[in-house]
């Protein structure tokens, strides 16, 4: 087929190989790209813009035609044709980002792999759409949740047998020349009579790329762009940039020709590289001399020639995204074998990260929003916030039963905290997680959709000043200027004790303390909600609490304490808890340390609206198995968020929501070493725990995540828990538990886009059968001797997937979207 341009559109002129072309490219169930090579004879004149050459008196790979020299070439831009940064080659002596070194040390660990099947992108060209092309409507899942129908009503031609990839995000995008328009839909599913899809958006055919309404990618480029397409392959030439994801996007910075981000340094890396950026490899490498396969040294070319995008949050370092090609041998035959296919070959160290899209040739051509603002039509709130890349391998999903092995659980204790809990229905005014029986979501995992602002963002270290994981609820901490005064304490201050100052303190003051070592206090003034009292290290200063003080329940005794704030303290060394509270309202723990403490180190119990972020909690828990409660204990507290800490090595529990703790979130911790399990929910309800790491619970029963009901709870139940896009690894026992000690139920239990990795017990283990409501095992990975679970009542299983081992930075947090 030729392509021309006519009336602002491209249109489609039939060709003499039209049909061959379009199952040399695609291929479908029927008609693979494999089976079309055979006898090489010289290429027709019909192979323009779908040719399978890339160099005239070149064979590419797989070729079932020798491109002569005169014969034709593809069309230099033959869709997307404003975009110029796909198409232009990065510039001689770019500029580079002051950062480029330090990203680059980090790009270059980790795994560098092809994203071709569970998470390849099937594509369909304008030579695949005719005016008999039947069109479907398309429903969201997330329409009037994220904002209006992306498509405007509008339908999208389909050809029949379009494959779908298998993995969760089931991208799908369609170059339509009757309509002038690119629709790419991100988990698209064939509904027979329409299709179904979770989020999407339409971009002009003849455009620059991006997308402006709705979105299929994180960062808001077009899903039909910057994908390497079995042709790319074939011909040995890629002629566009790449497209990647990464497990270090940064969270809060875009670059054009991004339009938004989902970044959420999954990896917690200290320099993260933003979505949008683009890196090229070392145009002075000699590739020729390094060994390269044919598919590597295609896509090398194309890195040293077009370089890539960060365009996505992903489990791997670097996941470059593939056209799904289902029974075709193209990649296969030039090297690139199977799914998730390992790129290692390329030297990843010699990249560059470039200061901008053109490397400072020219100024940026519309620089994007604040991504903080994001599209006018993709709400903010959690509900409407992007899921993470998945670039995780899979296999077709498995059916083992479960391993006789299973541990028994993970045991209570006699000297849980004092208080009666109390019950409480879930809040109203709580963002929920989408439902799964919304339009569309049919049995497709219920990943967070394509908008903006991830709310799976992974391990991020915690420790004064290292916070880099957005909280996600806002219990109404201000900002700016104290409203009151700031009582100083410290050699010259106003005050040589903290008690003192915060004895002496109101509604609206700040405690501000110089660096030195301090007693505990207690806190027993209460802030209001336009007088909030903070407490907190002077810039830059360490600030020990240790020694007297406090209370016997902790050196730092919050006790009713209301409108409160924490900000980087060291609590160390407590004979008690480190940071105790009962019956809090609205207080926020930041940028602390809390570490040796005999019984729990920060403990909070029926309270409401608590956020603790950012904090390092470490060797707490040393009177072992007799200590009182665990590392960070929520008890019967309504609305909380824990986010971005690192809680280690402590000797009971590390992060555990219980006893009628409800509305709160759990994400972006490294939770790791703990005696175990990791991250406990017991006994409580409407809870999700996202884009943790939970690895390496030392004690043989405990797991990596627990889910249980024991006998302390006043309801003993648990309910409307979503364990989503948690690495859970190399746990003593096993990666997820589910426990009942003596009676109850467990419902509405989601355990999705996991990735699970040398559990010693294996990775999902069952103590109880007493589930109820909707239970969900969907889309997790499952490898290092890990496997799924099998059939088990009560609980539905989807999409779930074996593979060998692919390296420790694929997370459960995979593919595209």
């Amino acid at each position: 087929m030729t392509r021309t341009r006519s009336g602002g559109r491209l249109a489609v002129a039939a060709a003499a190989v039209a049909t061959v072309v379009t199952i040399v490219v695609y291929g479908t169930a029927q008609a693979t790209v494999a089976g079309r090579f055979a006898a090489a004879v010289p290429c027709g004149d019909g192979l323009v813009g779908s040719a399978v050459r890339a160099q005239s008196g070149t064979t590419g790979v797989g070729l079932d035609c020798l491109p002569t020299d005169d014969g034709p070439t593809r069309s230099a831009r033959p869709y997307f044709d404003a975009a110029d940064w796909l198409w232009n080659p990065v510039p001689e002596d770019p500029a580079l980002d002051p950062q480029s070194e330090a990203m680059v040390a980090h790009l270059a660990t980790g795994d560098h792999i092809a994203n071709t099947v569970d998470f390849g992108v099937t594509l369909r060209d304008t030579e695949d759409i005719t005016e008999d092309t039947p069109r479907f409507p398309v429903s969201f899942a997330q329409e009037g949740n994220w904002g209006p129908d992306p498509f405007a009503g509008e339908t999208i031609p389909i050809p029949e047998d379009t494959p779908i990839a298998p993995g969760s995000d089931g991208h799908l995008a369609v170059a339509d020349p009757i309509t002038n328009m690119v629709y790419n839909l991100w988990m698209a599913q064939d509904g027979g009579e329409s299709w179904t899809a979770g989020w999407g958006a339409m971009t002009p055919l003849d455009g620059d790329g991006r997308e402006e309404n709705g979105s299929s990618t994180g960062a808001g480029i077009a899903r039909y762009a910057a994908v390497v397409r079995a042709e790319d392959i074939a011909a040995g030439e890629i002629p566009h940039a790449l497209f990647f994801s990464t497990n270090m996007a940064a969270p809060d910075e875009v670059r054009y020709p991004a339009t938004k981000t989902d970044g959420s340094n999954m990896d917690g890396v200290d320099t993260p590289i933003p979505e949008g950026a683009r890196v090229q490899l070392d145009p002075a490498l000699d590739l020729e001399s390094l060994g390269l396969s044919e598919g590597e040294l295609t896509v090398a070319r194309a890195l040293q020639t077009y370089g890539a995008y960060v365009g996505d949050n992903g489990g791997a370092r670097m996941g470059f995204l593939f056209e799904y090609v289902p029974g075709s041998s193209v990649y296969s035959d030039a090297g690139i074998e199977g799914d998730y296919a390992s790129l290692e070959s390329i030297p990843w160290e010699r990249l560059r990260v470039l200061e901008d899209w053109n490397g400072g040739q020219e100024p940026d051509a519309d620089p994007p929003a604040d991504p903080s603002e994001g599209p006018a039509d993709e709400p903010r709130e959690r509900s409407g916030t992007p899921p993470p890349t998945r670039s995780a391998p899979a296999d077709e999903p498995r059916g083992d039963e479960p391993r006789s092995d299973e541990p028994r659980g993970d045991e209570p204790r006699a000297d849980e905290p004092t208080g009666e809990p109390r019950g409480g229905e879930p809040r109203d005014d709580e963002p929920r997680d989408d439902d799964p029986g919304a339009p569309g979501s049919g049995d497709r995992p219920r990943s967070i959709p394509p908008t903006g602002d991830d709310p799976t963002p992974s391990t991020t270290p915690g420790g004064s000043g290292s916070t880099t994981v957005e909280p996600l609820r806002d219990i109404g901490e201000p900002t700016g200027d104290a409203t009151g005064a700031t009582l100083t304490v410290g050699d010259g201050g106003d005050h040589s004790s903290i008690q003192d100052a915060v004895d002496a303190a109101g509604p609206g003051d700040t405690v501000e303390i110089a660096e030195g070592t301090y007693d505990g206090f207690s806190v027993d003034t209460q802030g209001t909600a336009q007088g909030w009292i903070t407490i907190r290290a002077e810039e830059g200063a360490e600030v020990v609490v240790e020694g007297g003080g406090g209370s016997d329940q902790g050196l730092v005794d919050i006790n009713g304490a209301a409108y409160l704030r924490l900000i980087g303290l060291s609590v160390r060394g407590s004979d008690t808890h480190g940071v105790y509270g009962a019956g809090t309202d609205h207080v926020v723990l930041r940028d602390c340390e809390v570490a040796g403490s005999s019984d729990g180190g920060i403990v909070v119990l029926d309270s409401t609206d608590l956020l603790v972020e950012g904090c390092e909690v470490h060797g707490n828990n040393a009177r072992g198995t007799s200590a009182s409660n665990e590392a960070l204990s929520i008890v019967n507290t309504d609305g909380f968020e824990i986010v971005g800490n690192d809680v280690r090595d402590n000797g009971e529990e590390g992060i555990d929501a219980k006893y009628e703790a409800r509305n709160g979130i759990i994400h972006g911790n490294r939770a790791t070493g703990n005696r175990g399990p990791n991250i406990y929910i017991d006994s409580a309800h409407d809870i999700e725990v996202i884009g943790n790491l939970a690895a390496g619970a030392t004690e043989a029963s405990k797991s990596g995540i627990g889910l249980a009901v024991e006998n302390y709870s006043d309801t003993l139940r648990l309910a409307d828990i979503v364990i989503r896009d948690n690495r859970i690894e190399d746990n003593a026992g096993a990666g997820v538990d589910f426990w009942i000690e003596g009676s109850g139920t467990m419902s509405n239990i989601t355990v999705e886009n996991n990735r699970f990795s040398g559990n010693g017990r294996g990775a999902i283990t069952f103590a109880t059968d007493s589930f109820s409501g909707e239970n969900r095992i969907v889309g997790n990975i499952f490898t290092g001797g890990d496997e799924p679970p099998g059939e088990r009542e009560g609980f539905r299983l989807l999409d779930n997937a074996l593979t060998e081992a692919v390296g420790d930075t694929l997370g459960g947090l995979g593919g595209g979207r």
